[in-house]
């Protein structure tokens, strides 16, 4: 009896995260290598009992200061209505609402945030985290702020480039 939503739902919002020291668990792989890897066991148990499929979203990466928009969806697999829940596992974050599938909120000046989605169908609730990673931009530095050449000569200078979040800078 369940929807192909509620399928997609119980798949993401089942799928374990990548893991450490992977592409997808870099700054540059969250959010583009989707909800994690498949864990169809825990899908099919989900479906079984019976209790709503819920998916918090992608992991995001914003800078600080950013709005974020959370993106949670769920389903009930016997159509009932559901209550929601966001909570802030570890981090820091006001959501506008936390009683909606798509609250915002300003990103902090460092992070990670690790929110975590509950629906409740009045009888079973069912839960699923995202991530929103907070990344700084590179400070460049130049050497000297003046350089002076000559038509058809070059010209030569120094710049380097920090990053607080330990990413590797390339230019």
């Amino acid at each position: 009896s369940a929807t192909p939503d509620y399928v997609r739902l119980a798949l993401q919002g089942t799928a374990r995260d990548f893991p450490s020291g992977t592409y997808c668990q870099t700054l540059s792989g969250r959010g583009n290598c989707g909800a994690g890897m498949l864990d169809a066991y825990q899908a099919v148990s989900l479906a079984q009992s019976g209790a709503p499929a819920v998916y918090a979203g992608l992991a995001q990466v914003v800078a600080p200061g950013a709005t974020v928009s959370l993106h949670g969806e769920a389903v009930s697999l016997t159509g009932t209505s559901m209550s929601y829940s966001w909570t802030v596992v570890s981090g820091t974050a006001t959501l506008s609402s936390t009683t909606t599938l798509t609250p915002t909120f300003v990103a902090p000046a460092s992070g990670p945030v690790v929110l975590r989605l509950t629906a409740n169908d009045g009888s079973q609730s069912t839960s699923s985290t995202t991530t929103v990673c907070v990344n700084h931009a590179p400070v460049v530095s130049v050497g000297s702020t003046t350089v002076s050449v000559v038509v058809g000569s070059s010209a030569a200078f120094t710049a380097t480039a920090t990053d607080a979040d330990g990413d590797a800078v390339s230019f």
